[in-house]
C-alpha cells in the first residue's frame, strides 16, 4: 500500500489512516468472497457466483438442462452466472470438420452423475416483447434451485452431445408407485440450427449442466436418460421430492 506525500500528513495521521485502510481492504475482500458459493464433494469443487435466495418451482414438461461449463476435466470449476453461448465461436469453425475419431454414446465412453450434495441456482428470466422496438424486456428474474449434472468423456475419442447450449437429448425419469420409470420431460427438438454451436466433448473432457428442481411433498427416485436411437446412457439414481399428482397415467 502506497501513501502519497501531503503537506498536512504527519506521523500520527499515517498511524491512524493506515489501519483504517487495511480494515477497509479486508472488508472489501470479505464482501467479494461472500458473493461466491464454494462447494466441494469428493474430488470436485464448484464455485458459483449466484448467491441469492432460490426456490422450488412448479413442474413443467419441457426442462432445459442448460450447460454452464464445457472443457477440460479439472478439480475446481468456476461456473458463470449465465449458460455458455448457444452460438458457435470463431475457434470452433472447422475444428472438428475433418475429425474421424468419433465414439458412440455408451456407458463405457460416458458417465452422467447428479450430485445432490451440491446446491445450485439457475436464473429464469420472465419477459415480454416491446411493441415499438421488437426487443424482449425482462420483467423479473426467479432463481430456481438445481443440482449439477456432470458428464465426463472417458474415451480417447470425440463425443457428440447435440447443439446449442442445452442438453437436448436428455430427459428426466421418476419411479412411480408401481416401481416403473416414467418420463417427465420432453426432448427439445425444434430449435433453429443457424450459427448454433455443437456440444462436443473432447477426450477426457467434462460438461456441467444444471438440473432444475420442482415443488413436491413425495420423496422419489429419479434418473436421467441421455442418448440417440442407437443407444442410451442413464445417470446414477438420486432422490428428491416431487408432486406425484403431476405424473401422467402410464399406458
Amino acid at each position: 500500500m502506497t501513501l502519497q506525500c501531503h503537506p498536512r500528513f504527519n506521523i500520527l495521521t499515517v498511524r491512524v489512516v493506515l489501519p483504517l485502510l487495511m480494515v477497509a481492504a479486508l472488508v472489501s475482500c470479505r464482501r467479494k468472497i461472500e458473493l461466491l458459493h464454494i462447494q466441494s464433494h469428493q474430488n470436485l469443487t464448484l464455485i458459483d457466483s449466484i448467491v441469492v435466495a432460490g426456490e422450488l418451482m412448479e413442474f413443467h414438461s419441457c426442462a432445459d438442462f442448460m450447460v454452464y461449463y464445457l472443457g477440460e476435466s479439472t478439480d475446481t470449476i468456476v461456473l458463470p452466472r449465465q449458460p455458455i453461448s448457444s452460438r458457435v465461436g470463431k475457434g470452433q469453425y472447422g475444428k472438428y470438420e475433418n475429425a474421424h475419431n468419433w465414439a458412440k454414446i455408451t456407458p463405457n465412453n460416458i458417465s452422467i452423475q447428479v450430485d445432490t450434495l451440491f446446491h445450485m441456482l439457475e436464473p429464469h428470466h420472465f419477459s415480454h416483447p416491446d411493441e415499438e422496438s421488437g426487443n424482449w424486456i425482462v420483467d423479473s428474474i426467479k432463481y430456481q434451485k438445481a443440482f449439477p449434472i456432470v458428464i465426463t468423456n472417458h474415451s480417447d475419442s470425440l463425443l457428440y452431445l447435440g447443439t446449442h447450449n442445452m442438453i437436448r437429448r436428455m430427459v428426466q425419469e421418476v419411479k412411480d408407485d408401481h416401481g416403473r420409470w416414467v418420463m417427465l420431460d420432453k426432448e427439445q427438438l425444434d430449435l433453429c440450427g443457424v450459427l448454433a454451436r455443437d456440444l462436443i466433448l473432447d477426450p477426457k473432457n467434462m460438461l456441467i449442466a444444471k438440473l432444475p428442481r420442482y415443488k413436491g411433498n413425495t420423496k422419489a427416485a429419479f434418473r436421467l436418460k441421455f442418448g440417440f436411437k442407437d443407444g442410451y446412457v442413464y445417470s446414477n439414481t438420486f432422490w428428491d421430492y416431487f408432486d406425484m399428482a403431476k405424473l401422467k397415467p402410464s399406458k
